[in-house]
């Protein structure tokens, strides 16, 4: 049993919580990122922290999905 978030999200084996990150959307990745700020007032594990990782690379990536590059910002300065 594999849980994150002080145990407010539960999956019985550490293979089906690598299964619903693979397949994360930009709505999984805010309602995880919401869960995890509101229900974690400690530390956050390896596990949890790498959660939050794949949600903000996640949500970067559909930021950067209209640009042509992930600076375009810097390149028009």
């Amino acid at each position: 049993m594999t849980a994150i978030f002080n145990d407010l999200l539960e999956f019985e084996s550490q293979d089906q919580l690598d299964e619903m990150l693979s397949k994360m959307d930009n709505m999984l990745a805010i309602k995880l990122l919401e869960l995890a700020l509101d229900g974690c007032t400690e530390h956050f594990t390896m596990i949890e922290n790498h959660v939050l990782y794949l949600c903000l690379k996640k949500l970067k990536q559909i930021e950067n999905d209209g640009r042509n590059s992930g600076n375009a910002e810097l390149q028009q300065g």
